[in-house]
Parts: structure tokens; sequence; C-alpha cells
């Protein structure tokens, strides 16, 4: 998986990875204890983190926000994430959505390695 690790993920992926577990991120994901996380790996901007907790905003506009954001944060966002979910896991359901999460962000790389393999083989590079 180091090929495709070193690559990351598109955003697009990234999108379709987050897209498939949007149910259970929205019944679980609790964005104040992951705030902390976001900012330790440099996943939100002060601007960004002022933005999303405004007072307005309720917990479910608050993931849509997360939604839009992370894939945007480069080819690695979706490991950082899933990093921050880890590390906010106590008293939330944020550890078995982490899991999740990684078990078909390895689907998507094993794939992409797997797909960068035949083409290798395809042309002998």
């Amino acid at each position: 998986a180091a090929v495709a690790d070193s690559r990351g993920l598109s955003s697009s992926q990234q999108e379709r990875i987050l897209s498939k577990h949007a149910v259970h991120i929205h019944d679980v994901l609790n964005v104040t204890a992951l705030l902390p996380h976001l900012i330790q790996h440099q996943l939100l901007t002060r601007e960004e983190r002022e933005s999303l907790m405004l007072d307005t905003r309720t917990e479910q506009q608050k993931i849509l926000y997360l939604f839009d954001t992370l894939p945007r944060k480069g080819k690695h966002a979706l490991k950082k994430f899933i990093a921050c979910l880890e590390g906010s896991a106590e008293g939330t359901g944020h550890k078995e959505l982490a899991e999740d999460l990684k078990r078909t962000l390895h689907t998507c790389t094993t794939a992409m390695k797997q797909k960068s393999l035949v083409t290798n083989k395809k042309f002998n590079v």
C-alpha cells in the first residue's frame, strides 16, 4: 500500500469515501470533541475554525461544513481526519467510525495500487 499511500487520494475520491459513510458520520460525529484534533492536524485554519463554531450553526451544519472543507485539504486529508477521530474517540462513537473509514480507505488504496501495477506491467514500466 506504500505506492497508494505516498500518492494519496484526490479530493473526489475523498468525497466519495465520506459520502459512503455520511449516515454514520452524521449519527456519531461530535464536532466539538473533534475540533482540537482538526486544528492539531492542520485541517482547519483559524478562520475556518471560527466559522465552524458560530453559535448559529447546528451540529448538522458543522458536519456539512467539514464535508465541504476536508476533501480540499490535500491528498492525505482523509488519513488525517481518521487520526483526528481516533484521537477524539473517548466518550464518542468516533472509534468505530474511524475503523469503518480505515477499512474503506484501505480498500481504495489497495485498488489504486493494483491498478498501478497492472498499468506498469502493461507498459513495461
